[in-house]
């Protein structure tokens, strides 16, 4: 049994070559302004956590302060203070670029609305934790059929959980 893997999905009609790793997918994100964005890990006064929002800033820190196995275990915070750093500097670089709402940028409060923008073709890929969740999202946002799906699923080829153990 495979573990439980983050992928990306998109809509091949609109991206015909996806970002494949972690560097790509920040490139992308730059050169795409408004395309992408991800759910509010936290909440500022910490009522609430969602889980896929952040899988995707864990994805950034695996890959630039990692690797992931140095956070096996115990937490250091000396460890942390050292190397987190790089990963704030990735998302400030990020941020200008991600998708807007009335001139700001938005990160929903839940990733059931970062889905709802992607099946609205606001935004051109997702993370998650299923290749397929994606069509039932789809299809309760928007309706959508199988005949009208486009999306196609990719895992990042660096410095994923996943990736790094099949490498």
């Amino acid at each position: 049994m495979l573990p439980t893997q983050v992928v990306f999905t998109y809509d091949n009609a609109t991206m015909k070559s996806p970002p494949m790793t972690v560097p790509e997918i920040v490139t992308w994100i730059k050169e795409n302004p408004g395309k992408f964005t991800y759910a509010q890990p936290m909440q500022s006064d910490f009522s609430s956590y969602d889980f896929t929002g952040s899988v995707f800033i864990r994805q950034l820190f695996y890959y630039y302060c990692g690797p992931y196995t140095d956070f096996i275990g115990d937490y250091d915070e000396t460890k942390y203070l050292q190397r987190a750093s790089a990963l704030f500097t990735v998302l400030r670089e990020i941020e200008p670029y991600l998708y807007k709402a009335n001139d700001a940028v938005y990160h929903p409060t839940n990733h059931t609305d970062v889905e709802r923008l992607f099946a609205e073709r606001k935004i051109d890929f997702v993370s998650n934790y299923q290749s397929n969740d994606i069509y039932i999202v789809l299809f309760y946002h928007s309706g959508i059929t199988n005949h009208d799906i486009t999306c196609l699923t990719f895992v990042s080829l660096t410095h994923s959980l996943f990736a790094d153990a099949i490498l």
